[in-house]
């Protein structure tokens, strides 16, 4: 019986502290259980919180704090007793100085509570964790309101085990994991042996930004390091290529001119004359004509170097993903990662986005066009019968942009002057040949992969 509170990073921008505050107060987590000395609502507490930054402004780039109470499984805490406990825990903590709110989330196994606090003092002053203040402060205040309500002492890290910073650890998980591909016959008898032989704790999961990733952390440590923080080369689909490759290593060579070998030279001729074809989704002026959706099928060696690089990610994610040591919120995170990386592709032929620096004019025209209309529909230049559907228009066009500028912040592996002048040279010679086939869209989705063909 235990409480837990995890310190998150300190909010770093105005747009991250309003989603912030929103998603805390969300009716359906909080079920009415919500507390605030800065407002009812969300929109008010927003207001208040940026009226204190603009009365009292300061430097520096964070704008306020978000930390999370989360009690064990065996506490019986009941969900108003926990609104109780962090309220009081936050009025005497914070002392009246702060904008804050509190919240209590229903939503999940765990009982756990919310706490946003601004920045900035209503007295002017900016926050400052000081050098003791979980012993002296932080521990005996939480220990003093869990007497009060009958549950466990705060939970503290495990003396026994090492939280020293990553870089302590790199060399070794790589070396466990290279030990690891040598002895394994597949990715999924990797993680398996990881964890029976090696007795690594292993979790799986899906980033937008770096695709599969496992989550290891060996025994004696107290947190796991993720591989996308490692090395290159030791990313889910780098290992399977190792472990391929050693599969192939080991396999005796066949004789020129042998049946076997003649087997092999024709089987990799058809995989190279494999056609693969990209389906995406249209959604031009023809994306909804008469009464049925359209779908558009690229053969994928006429995508763009930079076109494949996000389906690669996408289908290496949907291959090799499976939920191995997820929880239900982590398996649900990385299942919304891959959908935002089917919609990436989707919007990469939408717009016609062949390169970076077609990402770039696409994400300025877009803006000028939602500017453009805005001051239409501001301006009344807009009739209005047509002021809804218009209002509906300019939030898609929004959402398309967010979505464009987090794929313009991906790091995309650059290439040889001489790489993207081959590669430029092939696209317009298959660009002259490119041919795409249409078909009625029956309202199913199909993610199938036989016969060379990929359905995105």
């Amino acid at each position: 019986m235990s409480i837990i509170i995890k310190m998150g990073q300190p909010i770093g921008s105005e747009s991250h502290l309003k989603r912030a505050i929103v998603y805390v107060m969300q009716e359906w987590k909080t079920k009415g259980r919500v507390y605030s000395n800065s407002g009812v609502t969300s929109e008010e507490v927003i207001d208040t919180f940026f009226l204190t930054k603009k009365v009292y402004p300061s430097h520096g780039k964070r704008q306020g704090y978000h930390w999370k109470f989360s009690f064990s499984k065996d506490e019986m805490i009941s969900h108003d007793d926990a609104l109780k406990f962090i309220k009081e825990w936050a009025e005497e903590y914070l002392g009246g100085e702060y904008d804050f709110v509190v919240a209590e989330h229903s939503d999940r196994e765990l009982t756990h509570m919310h706490l946003i606090f601004n920045s900035v003092k209503r007295g002017g002053g900016k926050y400052h964790y000081g050098k003791n203040e979980w012993e002296k402060v932080i521990k005996p205040l939480t220990n003093r309101i869990c007497d009060k309500y009958h549950t466990g002492y705060v939970k503290e890290k495990d003396k026994s085990l090492d939280y020293s910073p990553e870089k302590d650890w790199k060399s070794e998980i790589e070396k466990t994991i290279d030990r690891c591909i040598e002895v394994s016959k597949s990715y999924a008898d990797f993680k398996a042996r990881l964890q029976r032989d090696f007795h690594y704790s292993v979790r799986e999961g899906v980033s937008k930004d770096y695709g599969v990733y496992l989550s290891l952390k060996p025994p004696g440590k107290g947190k796991a390091i993720r591989s996308y923080r490692l090395s290159p080369g030791y990313m889910p689909e780098d290992i399977e290529q190792k472990i391929m490759e050693n599969s192939l290593k080991s396999k005796e060579v066949p004789e020129p001119g042998s049946d076997n070998a003649n087997y092999r030279m024709k089987l990799k001729q058809r995989e190279e004359n494999k056609e693969i074809f990209c389906v995406i989704f249209r959604q031009d002026k023809d994306f909804f004509r008469d009464g049925y959706f359209r779908r558009t099928y690229i053969p994928y060696r006429n995508l763009t170097s930079y076109q494949q690089y996000f389906v690669r990610r996408m289908l290496s994610a949907r291959r090799l993903y499976h939920r191995t040591g997820t929880t239900l919120k982590e398996h649900e995170q990385s299942v919304r990662a891959i959908h935002r990386m089917m919609n990436e592709v989707g919007e990469l032929y939408k717009h016609n986005i062949r390169s970076e620096h077609n990402l770039s004019e696409t994400i300025f025209e877009l803006q000028k066009q939602i500017a453009f209309t805005q001051h239409r529909l501001s301006s009344g230049m807009i009739s209005a019968e047509r002021e809804a559907d218009v209002a509906n228009q300019i939030k898609r066009w929004k959402k398309e942009l967010s979505e464009l500028r987090k794929m313009k912040r991906q790091d995309i592996p650059k290439k040889s002057e001489k790489e993207i002048k081959d590669q430029e040279i092939a696209e317009l010679e298959q660009q002259e040949s490119l041919t795409r086939k249409e078909k009625p869209y029956d309202g199913r989705m199909d993610y199938s992969q036989e016969n060379g063909h990929i359905f995105v």
